[in-house]
């Protein structure tokens, strides 16, 4: 939700508390026969300070704090005992400031008995403030999700069909195809693996990565065809180099995450019969996955501006979607190295 949007939410709920409170005044000081005088504010009066700096810190102290703490990460205990804080110390400050302005001349002040019960009192009400606040909190929440979700399905939705048309590109069938058929005749059931594979690769992408997460085991597996695939480019087997280090521990990550990287470094690789001109490491180190792609490259300043066919921009958006605050990206040329760092925290908290 925009800014000004909840900007002019607050300032609407301020407003019409306000409205109502000069109109119960107004009422109450009729019945009495002692208006306010024009050149006093409510604000200024000691029933302003207790009907409005106690309820100001209180909604404010549960948007902010309870919901962010507490609420949202389904602490409901905390949620009550927090929120009881806040109103205990919302009203101590408005008593306060009602002392320093007024002096202990006003009857709140007469007795610690009726002290506490204004306390008391002003907490009561200053939690409907809170409440109030809550919902608010929730609906500005509730609906930015519905936001993120719309765009984030867009953008999955065009990353899918990118490396879908990729993956079945009449280019990359056909190299592969031809590939495998050189095999057939000298080295059957090398080539049928290979095929299997291509099979494997067209089926993950086409049917696997339509839900929003899969185990890390199948994107491992996913990549690990793929590298396979590529392998039989180059007569040296070392080439390519793929590696996973750790436990997946039933980890599980978006789809597509690492590939695009991976098909970047096949594209732009330079020396496919240099020994580790691709590198892929992956690894599961305290919640995280960390993965790691390099390539030996031609150092063009117009090589790698992006990630060509799926943009840089594309990619990026999309992991700040799936992953906010929960990933870092880095990529950088050393040499003649082209390498991408991206670590992911899996875990929620």
């Amino acid at each position: 939700m925009r800014k000004t949007v909840i900007l002019i939410l607050h300032l609407g709920y301020w407003l019409l508390y306000l409205l109502l409170l000069l109109i119960i005044f107004a009422g109450m000081n009729r019945q009495m026969g002692s208006p306010l005088p024009y050149n006093q504010s409510l604000l200024t009066q000691p029933v302003g300070i207790l009907t409005v700096v106690p309820n100001v810190f209180i909604f404010y102290g549960f948007y902010f704090w309870v919901f962010s703490r507490f609420l949202v990460r389904r602490k409901v205990w905390q949620t009550f005992l927090s929120g009881a804080l806040v109103c205990l110390i919302g009203s101590v400050i408005a008593l306060t400031v009602l002392y320093l302005t007024y002096g202990k001349g006003q009857g709140v002040f007469r007795a610690w008995v009726e002290t506490s019960g204004a306390i008391l009192w002003l907490s009561v009400v200053g939690t409907i403030h809170g409440v109030i606040a809550l919902v608010i909190r929730g609906f500005i929440t509730w609906y930015d999700e519905i936001k993120v979700k719309e765009e984030l399905t867009k953008k999955n939705f065009d990353m899918e069909m990118a490396l879908v048309k990729a993956r079945l590109d009449p280019h990359f069938l056909f190299n592969t195809l031809n590939n495998i058929d050189v095999l057939i005749t000298r080295e059957p059931e090398r080539a049928s693996a290979y095929l299997n594979q291509l099979s494997d690769i067209m089926r993950f992408t086409l049917y696997e990565t339509r839900t929003e997460d899969i185990p890390l085991e199948k994107e491992l597996d996913y990549i690990g065809k793929y590298v396979e695939l590529q392998r039989i480019r180059s007569f040296n087997p070392k080439y390519v180099s793929f590696s996973f280090t750790g436990e997946t521990d039933g980890a599980r990550i978006a789809p597509m995450v690492f590939i695009p990287f991976v098909e970047n470094a096949f594209k732009h690789a330079d020396g496919i019969k240099t020994d580790n001109a691709i590198e892929v490491k992956v690894a599961m180190l305290d919640g995280a996955v960390h993965f790691e792609c390099s390539n030996r490259f031609h150092p063009d300043p117009g090589n790698h501006s992006d990630y060509r066919g799926l943009g840089d921009g594309l990619i990026r958006r999309r992991l700040e979607l799936l992953y906010p605050d929960r990933h870092e990206l880095a990529v950088e040329k050393i040499g003649d190295i082209y390498r991408v760092k991206l670590v992911i925290r899996t875990d929620e908290d």
